[in-house]
């Protein structure tokens, strides 16, 4: 949470505003508590909200943070989950392979986004089409505007080489901290990592060879960004229970050791987000 907190600092200071320690993290904070219960993506609504209220970031300029912070997050966990994958000797069969490519294609989208040149280009149908076209053509000619505006805004992000490895570096650094956590629920749960076990099994029926939880942390990652509950409920532990099992850990303790995080990642999202809380009063004072 702190490092996602750090890495939306370094992208909107792409758009000239420099948050203050208290900002960055006292907002991630609270919109990570207020996301365990709010469906879609609370956290990013509150975030978003609180940068233009307070800093006039425009809705479509964080859009592009908001963006950024997905991609980078996602590219982040698919290479954790493809070099495991690798090193596992890709485990699952035709699963696992699928799962692999699907890494691979994320990676490579990624590359691809950052480096085809977008610009705002002003969409219109000729003859002011605009004010006398049809309903469904204006609608059309709106949307591309905004894409073209958001597309835009996303070059002023990942232009700056140096922020965008940054934030990639931060996310890897944030991905690998997260399967320390694996690591450590697993071991709760009685399975060890075997550091001498083969990477291409399991050694044992009680420990893992040390690639294991950082598949499974990944996996967990990766469906967390695709999650439309609140706080990515049941759908992180499927993908995280999920991806244990692609690479040979039972279904019991797998399912056991990602409940132990959600409750301790809960517990920490409800104590941070409570020490920030005065931020929320802002809302109330500033006016609409």
């Amino acid at each position: 949470m702190v490092l996602n907190g750090l890495t939306l600092r370094l992208l909107v200071a792409r758009f000239g505003v420099h948050l203050k320690i208290g900002e960055w993290l006292g907002v991630t904070l609270v919109a990570s508590m207020l996301n365990l219960v709010s469906p879609i993506s609370g956290a990013g609504a509150l975030r978003g909200l609180y940068l233009k209220r307070f800093h006039g970031v425009t809705y479509t300029a964080f859009a592009s943070v908001l963006a950024a912070l997905f991609l980078c997050s996602l590219v982040s966990s698919a290479a954790l989950a493809g070099g495991t994958l690798l090193l596992l000797g890709i485990p699952g069969g035709v699963v696992g392979q699928l799962s692999l490519a699907v890494c691979g294609a994320v990676i490579v989208g990624f590359v691809a986004a950052t480096l085809i040149p977008f610009s705002k280009t002003d969409v219109d149908d000729g003859g002011g089409a605009d004010a006398h076209g049809s309903p469904l053509r204006r609608l059309l000619t709106t949307f591309l505007r905004r894409v073209g505006a958001v597309l835009a805004a996303w070059r002023v992000v990942v232009a700056h080489r140096p922020t965008l490895v940054a934030v990639v570096g931060i996310s890897l650094v944030a991905a690998l901290i997260h399967g320390v956590a694996y690591v450590c629920a697993f071991s709760l749960v009685g399975l060890p990592i075997a550091w001498s076990a083969p990477l291409a099994a399991m050694s044992s029926g009680t420990a893992m060879a040390w690639p294991v939880p950082l598949a499974a942390s990944a996996f967990a990652r990766m469906g967390s960004l695709a999650a439309i509950t609140p706080a990515g409920l049941g759908i992180v532990e499927v993908f995280g229970a999920g991806g244990a099992t692609l690479v040979g850990v039972a279904a019991g303790p797998a399912l056991v050791a990602v409940l132990v995080i959600r409750v301790l990642s809960s517990a920490v999202a409800i104590v941070g987000g409570l020490a920030f809380l005065p931020l929320l009063l802002r809302f109330r004072r500033m006016p609409s």
